[in-house]
């Protein structure tokens, strides 16, 4: 079982010990075995091919993701309260780099966790994500942001994996 696996089990098995409010070994271990046990499942049903991921630029993803979601919640949060409630609605298309299907799905679901925008939809030939944002300055701005924030860090994250397309 290679490293990366095994670390990603790690961090499931400690999800389990925080939604269950306990750190104790035995419900470490069983976090980890249910881990193990689903992350297996997935990859046999799924005929699941495994590709290479930068762990520490994951992290980085991770990190960048939750301070958009704070920063976008309080400039939400910010909108609702004030009287006039400035929105900017829009639309943009949104042109991919990204080839692979799961990175795709991944930055789409970013994109939508994230408060004030939305995937609408993703163009048959997935040369496009179609992007809804509650607020928005020019369509340039915005795409220009998605790529910065979300769709430039995964492809560091899966490297040549993120370039090529997954049947």
């Amino acid at each position: 079982m290679k490293i990366s696996r095994i670390i990603f089990h790690i961090v499931l098995a400690l999800l389990w010990c925080m939604m269950h409010n306990s750190f104790h070994p035995a419900t470490f271990i069983i976090g980890y075995l249910l881990a193990w046990a689903s992350t297996s499942m997935f990859m046999i049903l799924s005929k699941y091919k495994p590709f290479r991921m930068n762990i520490w630029e994951a992290i980085k993803l991770f990190f960048v993701f939750l301070k958009e979601m704070i920063v976008a919640n309080i400039q939400i949060a910010y909108i609702i309260i004030s009287p006039p409630m400035n929105i900017r609605p829009g639309l943009v298309e949104y042109p991919l780099d990204i080839k692979n299907e799961g990175a795709i799905v991944l930055l789409a679901n970013m994109i939508s966790l994230t408060p004030g925008t939305l995937s609408v939809d993703i163009a048959e030939d997935r040369k496009y994500i179609y992007v809804h944002a509650m607020v928005m300055e020019t369509p340039d701005q915005l795409k220009q942001k998605i790529k910065d924030t979300f769709e430039r860090r995964i492809l560091k994250m899966l490297g040549e994996e993120a370039e090529e397309r997954r049947p």
